[in-house]
């Protein structure tokens, strides 16, 4: 049997407590009917209920691409709904029983230059007294792909012109900012953005180019809460596939962080707080047999511990009553509780009680050696590995770089088949890579609870691998502690919501009330003195995820 070894070691430095509203929704204009279902109240509530009130409960974002073919009490040009105050009351009517819920509403920028419909919006959310639950308002949604290229596209979309780039964004903001702190929008209550493109073609590439994207922090940062990019790291869009394989490789996760590194550090450094305020396993809705199984909640109990250690602040998962990807959906009315809810549960239970990361490394046997899988030493498009000389991987003028086509052009690489598992570049990328078979991440809570999430996503591998995790032992412990383990079980991978998927022994699968089924179930771990360390060993089958819950550790706190 293969062996993972996990060693904790200390807090990672300059660690904040993670927000306990880390995960929330993304839900499309208008609030569906289904909102206001006591169920879906009912499973907020659990993941505001993992740690101990009063605090910040989950963020419900109202918006999206309908934001922007939506407008307040107006039939006007391109709308394609006419929101009603009763529809902004809901808010309110939810909230009583979706505890400590707040919201950030995205009001309708792709109309026009002119603000007046996104005013009337605001100034309705302060006529109905809403302030209190409203944390931020968004001013338009990804309008760093409004440009669009024929007129049928821009009808249909509700965006600008072909020729729409970031200078032209910023003179609307800066029309709109003060038309809606006119309308009443309370001071530091904007969320920033929302951009969505890593792509550096004109015009979009205006928005995100480091120049142009301080320049928008230091215009409208005074005023910003928050700001927000969107991010999938897979996608479904015009009919793009995907695999389970490929939502749970380290590009997923890891590699989606390090694109957005550059805008979190300037983001932050101002003290604006960084939200993915949408986003999801696979883009255009999620991908069938992919973004609705269990591959997602494991996926997504790493991606969001992986984005806390890094800076962000906090997800909105996207997803209205149906499609593939929402974590709470309804089928005529019915609950279906979807395989990513679980994922967002047991990240709730990971960083619950103001818990702060620790760091800790890992060593695994049976691992593949050899090549460059992850293009280290070369340059990459995220398909093929290019020779560094090369300086960008791909796109037009690929074959008169250093190195000529043969190692710059994505293509020609492709056709080539050598694979970077086993050589360098130039080399074809495997898009399911894993540098290590088992996610690990570490957290200590308030109360000095040790917890640490554990994540097998290789799904190539058939049998269980052996964790032993050790941590630095207080000098007056002659044992280690005894410790729970928490398992997220389903019967396969490609398990969906009608299936026997499980948190700590509890399934949602039959639910029509929001309440699981099945007593609480954890297991336990008897530990051993190993030198400077207490450690704990047990089993993690493929596919699966645990996390290990020790009483606490005087000796990690200090640390």
């Amino acid at each position: 049997m293969n062996t993972t070894n996990i060693t904790l070691l200390t807090l990672v430095p300059a660690s904040p407590p993670v927000a306990p509203n880390f995960c929330g929704l993304s839900i499309e204009v208008p609030a569906t009917p289904e909102m206001l279902l006591a169920p879906a109240a009912a499973l907020l509530a659990h993941l505001y209920e993992t740690t101990p009130a009063p605090h910040a409960g989950p963020v419900l974002r109202i918006g999206g691409n309908s934001a922007d073919s939506s407008c307040f009490e107006s039939n006007a040009s391109g709308c394609k709904h006419a929101i009603q105050r009763d529809e902004l009351q809901n808010y309110a009517t939810f909230a009583k029983i979706a505890p400590n819920i707040s919201y950030v509403v995205d009001v309708d920028l792709g109309r026009s230059p002119d603000p007046a419909l996104a005013a009337a919006h605001v100034r309705a959310l302060g006529d109905l007294g809403l302030w209190p639950l409203v944390s931020a308002v968004e001013i338009g949604n990804e309008m760093d792909i409004y440009a669009k290229a024929t007129p049928e596209e821009q009808r249909e979309k509700g965006h600008r012109n072909q020729s729409y780039d970031y200078g032209a964004y910023e003179h609307d903001y800066s029309t709109y900012v003060p038309a809606l702190k006119a309308a009443g929008l309370p001071t530091k209550r904007l969320q920033g953005g929302t951009y969505c493109s890593l792509s550096y073609e004109p015009p979009r590439g205006t928005f995100n180019s480091a120049t142009n994207f301080s320049r928008y922090l230091d215009r409208f940062g005074e005023e910003m809460k928050s700001f927000s990019y969107h991010r999938y790291p897979v996608s479904h869009c015009g009919g793009e596939n995907t695999t389970i394989g490929a939502l749970l490789a380290d590009a997923s996760v890891g590699g989606q962080l390090e694109k957005l590194a550059p805008f979190i550090e300037a983001t932050t450094k101002r003290s604006i707080e960084f939200w993915i305020g949408e986003g999801n396993s696979a883009s255009c809705g999620g991908m069938p047999g992919v973004s609705d199984t269990f591959a997602a909640p494991l996926w997504a109990v790493d991606f969001l511990a992986t984005l806390s250690k890094g800076g962000v602040s906090g997800m909105n998962f996207h997803g209205g009553p149906g499609g593939s990807y929402p974590p709470i959906a309804f089928d005529n009315g019915v609950l279906q509780t979807r395989p990513l809810w679980y994922g967002m549960l047991a990240f709730s239970e990971l960083a619950a009680n103001h818990s702060r990361w620790l760091e800790s490394t890992a060593s695994s046997s049976g691992m593949p050696s050899g090549g460059d899988p992850s293009c280290a030493r070369g340059v990459s498009d995220g398909r093929v590995c290019c020779l560094s000389s090369c300086g960008t991987c791909g796109g037009t003028g690929c074959d008169k770089r250093p190195g000529g086509g043969e190692a710059c052009c994505s293509s020609s690489i492709e056709q080539t088949g050598r694979q970077c598992d086993s050589g360098a570049a130039p080399c074809v990328l495997d898009r399911e890579y894993r540098a290590e078979p088992v996610a690990h991440h570490a957290a200590v809570d308030a109360h000095g609870t040790l917890k640490v999430m554990l994540v097998h996503g290789a799904v190539r591998e058939a049998a269980p691998r052996r964790l032993r995790v050790c941590a630095p032992r207080s000098a007056a412990a002659a044992v280690a502690r005894p410790a729970q383990l928490v398992r997220l079980s389903a019967p396969s991978v490609e398990a969906k919501w009608d299936d026997e998927i499980r948190w700590g022994g509890q399934t949602w699968r039959s639910s029509r009330d929001g309440a699981p089924a099945g007593a609480r179930a954890t297991e336990s771990v008897a530990g051993e003195v190993s030198g400077g360390d207490e450690c704990w060993s047990f089993e993690l089958p493929p596919a699966s995820a645990a996390m290990l819950v020790v009483a606490p550790a005087a000796a990690i706190v200090e640390a």
